[in-house]
């Protein structure tokens, strides 16, 4: 065994392929804040170095192969320096047991109520970390492992569970109909307009319908992909006469807009306007929300900087606002968890960003969490519900409603990337799990307003492949029958009321 004494943190694995080598690039670590920061990671035979520049203890997160789930990023709990090695496997397994134990008896104490049988679970899943610290090393493994899959997977019942619990309060409290989508609003409240509150209501989670870019030529689009526009506008008018409605897709993508030289802000606010017009003038008197930015605080080397993202998002809404005061915006940001920081840690996570854009007073309605789910390295990471708990919770500090949007994979055991095959959990199932436990636990918090699915039907040449609800061929996959029970149970719990 490899015991090098190293300034940092030392680790023992397993084996030295434990780690999922496309993946070796994201190890990093965290503080309380969760803000990414970068460390270098080196594994030798059975062993990793960790080398930072911090003094203080740190969380260590580690991409895992969890047996049956895929890929999760795991943390540690938190780890001074030291020069003998920690058991990374252990490490692992504590800090997730930990964060189970602790969160769950959080939602315990504020009154969630968790049947016998689950809270059996979680006193087997605590004597699985027991015995594994006293076992043998073979023995060991396989326990911390089960400790490590077991807990994911209770967290997901838990906070189904939690999720109920919040419907039924409101429903027996009776408060107003947004409050069921997690946002509490006076209807002659400044924040937020009325059309948003009558787009995001207790009885639908509005799926976008992709609209073609302004600058196709419609017939052109219309012959190269006629069954598809045609399977779109049937859904979406099944969709609508359910309630359902539906929003524009992003006129822009930051990461896309590049940067021109000399370019000012003002000119690219200009470009940027004009391409509004067009979006509603496609939408006429149907828009009534707005997408007019989305991927904020993304961006390549070489591109707008963080200031310059605020100052033209700020400009452009402002200017749009002027033109269409009664439409709502809504602004996208991309890699919520601040996974761009970990490559740049001068960009500002996701949170600053809006931070700085609501103290600066830009008249947008809300916020959405772009969450994409296992699309690297540009997507989220993919981590365990609690995980997902601790950011929303996060976001109740910026004074706006927050929206949540998903795509993840379906239909799909693995993409091919550059650097070889991604291993991640993509099946249909899976993607249905996802949403599922993912969306009611976003429903269940008080500062969101509205979720919503990103990708209706697959289309292979999107970013997202394999995201969509609906297969090319025009099959529903399990994710779409999951958003249905979701908006039943919403509209049953609002009718008991």
């Amino acid at each position: 065994m490899t015991k090098t004494a190293l300034a940092g943190v030392n680790f023992e694995l397993p084996a030295s392929d434990c780690i999922p080598s496309e993946f070796m690039d994201y190890i990093h670590a965290e503080w309380i804040d969760r803000i990414p920061r970068r460390i270098s990671a080196v594994i030798h035979d059975d062993g990793m170095e960790i080398h930072h520049a911090y003094k203080e203890s740190l969380r260590i997160v580690i991409p895992w192969d969890v047996e049956d789930l895929g890929v999760f990023f795991l943390k540690t709990a938190s780890l001074r320096s030291r020069e003998k090695p920690y058991d990374l496997l252990m490490e692992i397994t504590r800090g997730t047991v930990g964060r189970l134990v602790d969160q769950t008896e959080n939602w315990l104490s504020s009154g969630v109520p968790l049947s016998r049988q689950i809270l059996l679970e979680l006193s087997e899943i605590k004597m699985l970390f027991r015995d594994a610290n006293f076992s043998k090393s073979s023995q060991r493994h396989e326990k911390a492992n089960l400790a490590i899959s077991s807990s994911i997977q209770l967290m997901n019942r838990i906070g189904d569970v939690f999720s109920q619990c919040i419907l039924d309060l409101r429903s027996k409290d009776q408060q107003p109909n947004q409050a069921l989508l997690g946002g509490l609003f006076e209807s002659d409240s400044n924040e937020v307009q009325s059309d948003f509150l009558k787009t995001f209501n207790s009885a639908i989670l509005p799926i976008p319908v992709q609209i073609p870019d302004p600058s196709t030529n419609p017939k052109e689009l219309a012959k190269k992909n006629a069954l598809t526009r045609k399977k779109h506008e049937e859904i979406a008018n099944h969709l609508h006469q359910q309630g359902v409605s539906t929003c524009t897709r992003p006129i822009i993508r930051f990461n896309d807009l590049k940067k021109r030289q000399d370019q000012t802000i003002e000119e690219a606010g200009n470009e940027l306007l004009k391409l509004s017009n067009q979006l509603f003038e496609l939408g006429g008197s149907s828009c009534k929300l707005c997408y007019p930015i989305s991927g904020l605080g993304y961006g390549d080397q070489g591109s707008w900087n963080d200031q310059e993202q605020i100052h033209l998002t700020h400009e452009l809404i402002s200017k749009m606002k002027q033109a269409r005061p009664q439409v709502p915006f809504i602004i996208g940001l991309d890699q919520p968890f601040g996974e761009a920081v970990l490559f740049d840690p001068k960009r500002k996570t996701p949170l600053q960003l809006a931070d700085a854009l609501v103290r600066m007073g830009t008249p947008l309605s809300a916020f959405c969490l772009e969450i994409n789910l296992g699309y690297y390295p540009n997507g989220s990471w993919i981590r365990d519900l609690y995980a997902f708990n601790d950011l929303l919770d996060a976001w109740a500090q910026i004074d706006r409603p927050l929206l949540v949007q998903l795509r993840v994979p379906g239909g799909v055991q693995s993409i091919d990337l550059d650097f070889g095959e991604l291993r991640i959990a993509a099946g249909a199932n899976s993607q249905a799990s996802w949403v599922k436990h993912l969306f009611s636990l976003a429903i269940a918090k008080q500062n969101v307003a509205g979720v919503f699915y990103g990708t209706l039907i697959d289309h292979p040449n999107d970013d997202y492949f394999g995201a969509g609800l609906i297969t090319t061929e025009g099959e529903r996959k399990p994710a779409f029958q999951e958003i249905n029970k979701i908006r039943q149970a919403i509209e049953q719990s609002a009718n008991e009321s």
